[in-house]
């Protein structure tokens, strides 16, 4: 990441006071890809992590050195690879103990719930199938306590014989499957092919001169 920053713009920078003053990379300036490159097809291929895989070591495999990996994360939009990259089984349990420790006074486990959700499932049949939607509300724990789930279905018809079919539930969710599904959102990433890497370095360079 070093030298990465070395081509990023210097500002001015006043210290003591306004008594000296000293140039210093600006390391809040802020560059992405353009959103049309990311999404033609022809310009990237998808890659799933594996355990232990890091933004560097993947720059080595795919770009041939180490500090390309400022690509990868460009590409993918991931500002801290600390939090926003996949983690493998033992750094994904390190850092949900870290991130849950003052939990509210309530000690983390695998089973500590995060949300409490109504659920409402709505089948709507047609002449020609059956829909079904599900819908979802995170609340609290007193109205998630106090909810009466219905014990049977509801009917409803109306004047051109839709029939829609409505159960009701309630179900929980644990800090664990929560944090998991997120994990595996990062798991997926878009690697750019390497025929383009240097075009974007030498337009990277140009643009933070600016």
């Amino acid at each position: 990441m070093a030298k990465y920053f070395n081509f990023f713009p210097k500002t001015a920078y006043f210290i003591d006071d306004h008594q000296g003053l000293d140039f210093v990379t600006n390391i809040i300036s802020r560059f992405k890809f353009i959103d049309d490159v990311k999404n033609v097809a022809s310009s990237f291929f998808t890659y799933d992590n594996i355990a232990g895989e890091t933004p560097e070591s993947l720059a080595l495999k795919f770009y041939g050195s180490v500090e390309r990996h400022w690509i990868l994360l460009l590409f993918n939009e991931i500002i801290d690879p600390q939090f926003d990259w996949y983690k493998d089984y033992y750094v994904f349990n390190e850092y949900l103990e870290k991130k849950y420790a003052d939990n509210g006074g309530i000690p983390y486990t695998m089973n500590t719930i995060k949300k409490y959700i109504l659920r409402e499932e709505r089948s709507i049949s047609f002449y020609d199938g059956t829909k079904k939607i599900i819908e979802d509300v995170e609340t609290d724990f007193e109205t998630y306590n106090n909810f009466i789930p219905s014990q049977t279905s509801r009917v409803l018809t109306n004047s051109e014989n839709f029939t829609v079919e409505i159960v009701t539930s309630k179900l929980t969710q644990t800090i664990f499957d929560y944090e998991t599904e997120e994990n595996e959102k990062r798991r997926s990433i878009k690697v750019l092919k390497k025929e383009f890497v240097s075009r974007v370095e030498d337009e990277f360079k140009n643009l933070a001169k600016l």
